[in-house]
């Protein structure tokens, strides 16, 4: 049993991530689809991550070289090759430790359970970290919600052992929205889900008559629409290509410039 409440009230996480492990969900996808998956790996690339698994790469981003004040180009160091623990990238952002976080913490439950302990966190809403939404620019629209029920039946293996401490949200794409609205019908009453967050392609705009559907379809399953910017992949936040190849300006102004246009 854990109480980590403080003075009454539960710390709860609503902007935590994962690396969307492909290993994980591509379990849960047919064969078919696995298919048109393989038969698009020019365009859906893997990079490794952490404890040898992988993560989508999908579509064109910034190369994000330069470092701050100067000149120097400077390739960004992987999570791999840079040991994360005790080494530093290239702008010097590095874990402050010990004790560090555990790498499985993605794709095993108790690991995450076990850094929430440790941090004091009662309840986490786990959000993806770029990899699958970005499938919003791929032309097979169906291979899309797919991905995303795959990725939702891995939620709830991965939240079913903690149901009260592990929660997260679906997505739900822009361009099939009665699939989306379909696949929250399919999971809406599950343990894990607690919002949707509307993948919105390039072309389209959250303030589309579109969406009505899936805003009645929340309301109706009691879910939180969560917006949340990916600020180096698709769909890309407004002036993604106009911060002069300068992560620190990209991380700084991508978030507030992404929620300003979306209010």
């Amino acid at each position: 049993m854990f109480i980590m409440a403080r003075a009454g009230y539960k710390i709860f996480d609503s902007d935590t991530h994962l690396y969307e492990p492909v290993e994980h969900i591509e379990a849960h996808l047919s064969a078919a689809n696995r298919a048109k998956l393989d038969a698009l790996s020019g365009v859906i690339q893997r990079a490794e991550v952490k404890e040898g698994r992988t993560r989508y790469r999908i579509g064109k981003r910034p190369p994000n070289d330069r470092l701050l004040g100067s000149r120097e180009r400077v390739a960004p160091a992987t999570a791999v090759q840079s040991g994360l623990k005790d080494n530093s990238t290239p702008w010097d952002v590095r874990w402050q430790g010990p004790p560090f976080p555990n790498d499985r913490v993605s794709f095993d439950p108790h690991a995450r359970v076990a850094d929430m302990d440790m941090e004091g966190i009662d309840v986490n809403m786990v959000l993806p970290s770029g990899g699958l939404p970005a499938l919003c620019s791929i032309d097979d629209v169906a291979l899309e919600l797919a991905m995303y029920e795959a990725y939702h039946r891995f939620l709830k293996e991965f939240c079913a052992p903690y149901p009260d401490r592990l929660t997260s949200v679906m997505l739900a794409s822009g361009r099939d929205i009665a699939g989306s609205v379909a696949e929250v019908k399919r999971c809406g009453h599950e343990d894990w889900p607690v919002g949707i967050l509307p993948v919105c392609p390039p072309e389209m705009s959250l303030d589309d008559p579109a969406w009505e559907p899936l805003w009645a379809v929340a309301q109706d399953y009691d879910l939180t629409i969560v917006i949340h910017a990916f600020t180096l992949a698709v769909p890309h936040p407004p002036g993604i290509w106009d911060l002069w190849d300068s992560v620190f300006l990209q991380r700084s102004v991508g978030h507030m410039w992404n929620a300003q246009r979306n209010m």
